[in-house]
């Protein structure tokens, strides 16, 4: 079910409001979060630059390393797809870099998620190990301030095994 949008009085009023550059301008200072003014402001000079046509290929990745290195880098893809979509010529080549940060992105993704799960699979091995070696112990005849000791298991996993 999709809702039509519909137009109020306060719609027009705004418009109209919004159409006044320094009334707009004002309005965007005091209600828009100042990272997003900064970043709004960054993309308004680079568009500026780009449309010069006095930058080379070489340059606009200098600048973007930086940009990506220097500020906040899960926003940057979307700051770069702002540029592009202001810079139609170079549109094409910003997008390709914006995909590839994207694709950096899942793939360090992947990566974390890996290194997170072997960590987590060492962490249960050693405790299945130290679980199979008291159980041992107390099978044994072994007492279990001795087993806990030890082992280092906690008097709950000790008693969980008893059971």
């Amino acid at each position: 079910m999709n809702k039509v949008p519909t137009s109020t009085p306060h719609d027009a009023v705004f418009k109209t409001f919004l159409r006044h550059p320094e009334t707009a301008r004002d309005f965007l200072q005091i209600h828009l979060p100042a990272s997003l003014r900064e970043l709004m402001g960054l993309v308004e000079k680079i568009v500026s630059l780009l449309l010069t046509g006095l930058t080379n290929d070489s340059q606009i990745k200098t600048l973007f390393n930086y940009i990506l290195r220097t500020g906040d880098a899960p926003r940057f893809s979307e700051f770069i797809r702002e540029v592009a979509e202001r810079s139609p010529q170079h549109k094409e080549h910003l997008m390709t870099i914006a995909d590839r940060l994207h694709e950096a992105g899942l793939q360090k993704g992947r990566l974390e998620g890996v290194q997170e799960g072997r960590q987590e699979g060492l962490i249960e091995g050693r405790l299945d190990e130290a679980l199979r070696i008291a159980h041992t112990m107390l099978a044994d005849g072994i007492d279990i301030c001795t087993v806990q000791k030890i082992t280092r298991l906690s008097a709950e996993d000790i008693q969980g095994l008893s059971h």
